[in-house]
């Protein structure tokens, strides 16, 4: 039995979201980072980086929400939701889960953190407002390959797609782009999955 560790709204619902693509029997195990759940003794013999998502699978454990998605769509080839190892197609979509992680989500956590995380004296305006320029280019190359549609790599749903449609609703939401037809259609098309855990807004 697959156990997600996880939270809400998190880099968790990646992971919550590939578990219900799959199909696969999980369970979900919500712990309350308002309270500090995570900065426990206890969840540090889990994830020593003390953040969710985590993936249990008996005695293995992962951590990285990019590494949990990959890990989950490999686990039922049959769907679809990785290509075939090896293949041009594989390295093609790590192109674009590293592209996602390093351009978009890292730039992302860094105007969080400067947003709210940090103590209200480290915060740093000037850098939300320099982040937030940088990630125009790399926008600009996600928004030209979406225009070649309808998925990330082409006609074929994957989880990359998952990773893509969580940093473009967090960066929406943070104001890095405001309207723009072709991130909008792609999320709100990717929101109508059946398997999109749209729960999570509920709580």
């Amino acid at each position: 039995m697959l156990t997600l560790i996880g939270f809400g709204q998190t880099r968790s619902m990646r992971a919550l979201w590939a578990l219900k693509e799959s199909g696969l029997p999980y369970d979900y195990q919500e712990i309350n980072l308002k309270e500090g759940a995570h900065q426990s003794e206890e969840f540090a013999r889990i994830n020593p980086n003390k953040t969710i998502p985590v993936l249990r699978d008996g005695e293995f454990t992962l951590f990285e929400s990019g590494a949990i998605v990959t890990y989950i769509g490999d686990l039922v080839p049959e769907k679809g939701l990785t290509p075939k190892a090896y293949s041009k197609e594989r390295a093609i979509f790590h192109q674009w889960m590293d592209y996602i992680n390093c351009e978009l989500d890292a730039c992302l956590f860094t105007i969080e953190k400067n947003s709210w995380r940090y103590r209200e004296e480290d915060r740093n305006e000037r850098a939300i407002e320099c982040t937030k320029a940088d990630m125009q280019k790399s926008l600009g190359v996600i928004q030209a390959q979406l225009e070649k549609g309808p998925y990330l790599l082409g006609e074929t749903f994957s989880v990359v797609d998952i990773m893509l449609a969580h940093c473009l609703n967090w960066a929406r939401y943070r104001e890095v782009f405001k309207a723009n037809e072709v991130f909008d259609a792609y999320t709100k098309k990717l929101s109508k999955r059946e398997s999109y855990p749209r729960e999570l807004y509920n709580k």
